[in-house]
Protein backbone atom coordinates (compact mmCIF):
# COMPACT_ATOMS: atom_id res chain seq x y z
CA UNK A 1 0.00 0.00 0.00
CA UNK A 2 1.31 3.67 -0.41
CA UNK A 3 -0.15 6.73 -1.65
CA UNK A 4 0.37 9.04 -4.88
CA UNK A 5 -0.94 12.18 -5.19
CA UNK A 6 -2.80 12.19 -2.28
CA UNK A 7 -4.89 8.75 -3.11
CA UNK A 8 -4.24 5.59 -0.60
CA UNK A 9 -3.81 2.50 -3.21
CA UNK A 10 -1.96 -0.37 -3.64
CA UNK A 11 1.53 -0.30 -5.54
CA UNK A 12 2.58 -3.17 -7.71
CA UNK A 13 5.79 -3.42 -10.16
CA UNK A 14 4.97 -2.66 -14.07
CA UNK A 15 5.38 -5.99 -16.14
CA UNK A 16 9.04 -5.64 -17.35
CA UNK A 17 9.50 -4.48 -20.95
CA UNK A 18 13.20 -4.23 -22.94
CA UNK A 19 12.97 -1.07 -25.04
CA UNK A 20 16.54 -2.02 -27.36
CA UNK A 21 17.51 0.67 -29.93
CA UNK A 22 20.06 1.36 -32.24
CA UNK A 23 19.71 5.23 -32.15
CA UNK A 24 18.34 7.76 -30.70
CA UNK A 25 14.67 7.77 -30.34
CA UNK A 26 12.81 11.34 -30.84
CA UNK A 27 9.95 12.54 -28.48
CA UNK A 28 7.39 11.25 -31.15
CA UNK A 29 7.46 7.75 -29.76
CA UNK A 30 5.06 7.14 -27.16
CA UNK A 31 4.03 4.60 -24.15
CA UNK A 32 0.46 4.21 -22.79
CA UNK A 33 -0.57 2.07 -20.18
CA UNK A 34 -3.79 -0.23 -20.77
CA UNK A 35 -6.46 -1.82 -18.61
CA UNK A 36 -7.99 -5.02 -19.38
CA UNK A 37 -11.17 -4.07 -17.91
CA UNK A 38 -13.16 -7.43 -18.72
CA UNK A 39 -10.40 -8.81 -16.42
CA UNK A 40 -10.44 -6.47 -13.66
CA UNK A 41 -14.07 -6.75 -13.28
CA UNK A 42 -14.91 -3.21 -13.49
CA UNK A 43 -13.58 0.15 -15.60
CA UNK A 44 -11.80 2.28 -13.15
CA UNK A 45 -11.51 6.34 -13.38
CA UNK A 46 -8.16 7.82 -15.43
CA UNK A 47 -6.39 8.65 -12.05
CA UNK A 48 -6.87 4.98 -10.30
CA UNK A 49 -4.68 3.22 -12.27
CA UNK A 50 -1.22 4.94 -12.84
CA UNK A 51 1.86 4.33 -14.18
CA UNK A 52 6.06 5.73 -13.57
CA UNK A 53 9.41 5.06 -14.85
CA UNK A 54 11.02 6.77 -11.85
CA UNK A 55 8.49 6.63 -8.49
CA UNK A 56 8.26 10.59 -9.04
CA UNK A 57 6.32 11.35 -12.25
CA UNK A 58 2.87 9.72 -12.41
CA UNK A 59 0.72 9.31 -15.39
CA UNK A 60 -2.91 8.21 -15.42
CA UNK A 61 -3.09 5.23 -17.01
CA UNK A 62 -4.83 6.69 -20.49
CA UNK A 63 -3.07 9.28 -20.58
CA UNK A 64 0.48 8.89 -23.35
CA UNK A 65 3.63 10.06 -22.85
CA UNK A 66 7.57 10.06 -23.89
CA UNK A 67 9.00 6.77 -24.21
CA UNK A 68 11.87 8.20 -22.02
CA UNK A 69 9.10 9.19 -19.24
CA UNK A 70 8.68 5.19 -18.77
Amino acid sequence: LGVVGGTDGVICKMVSYNLQQTANLTASLTFRAFVDTAMLGFTPGAATVRYSGNGSNWYNYGTSTAYYNV
